[in-house]
């Protein structure tokens, strides 16, 4: 389904890329026009490495700080395809690959990405089970590991003790389009 609707949008792309180089072309010149098309790869080549090494570190930040990393893996998403788009020759790539990698105008790109997600798929729910009070995925028994009725979270009935594992808790959970 996917692959249908790529070859007549990746051909009316390449249309249109020629269609502007030629305008350009026969505007400014044809060495103006290729000496413009490598300035334009350049800067946003340089322009990819600063941004990607930001969003890779701040989906990391993300990850490590216990946030969603929803908007940071988005971002590191869209200057991973604006570097692509920009190392690609032409100027309507050049273009739409400066938006994804320029800093002020992500996040705009990044709500147009979002809200067109959403308008697919509608919003997102997450169905999830504790397992620190129910069953114990059979990955996490082992050998002598309690079971699901010692792993009971404390009570008023447990006097304090409590026989819950001290690793992280585990929560199995699926998302639910």
């Amino acid at each position: 389904m996917i692959r249908a609707r790529l070859g007549p949008i990746l051909a009316v792309l390449l249309i249109a890329e020629i269609a502007v180089f030629i305008l350009v072309g026969s505007w400014i010149g044809v060495g103006w026009t290729i000496l413009l098309a490598l300035a334009t790869s350049a800067v946003g080549l340089w322009l990819f490495g600063r941004e990607g090494i930001r969003a890779l570190r701040a989906l990391g930040a993300a990850s490590r700080g216990g946030t969603a990393p929803g908007p940071a893996a988005v971002d590191a998403g869209l200057v991973a395809l604006g570097g692509l788009l920009v190392f690609l020759p032409g100027f309507v790539s050049d273009v739409v690959g400066l938006l994804c990698l320029i800093p002020v105008t992500r996040p705009l790109i990044r709500r147009l990405v979002i809200g067109g997600v959403a308008r697919k798929y509608g919003p997102a729910r997450v169905r999830s089970r504790r397992l620190d009070g129910g069953e114990t995925p059979p990955s996490a028994r082992t050998s002598g590991s309690p079971g699901p009725a010692s792993m009971s979270p404390p009570g008023p009935h447990s006097a304090g003790t409590s026989r819950r594992p001290t690793g992280p808790e585990i929560i199995e959970g699926e998302i639910v389009p």
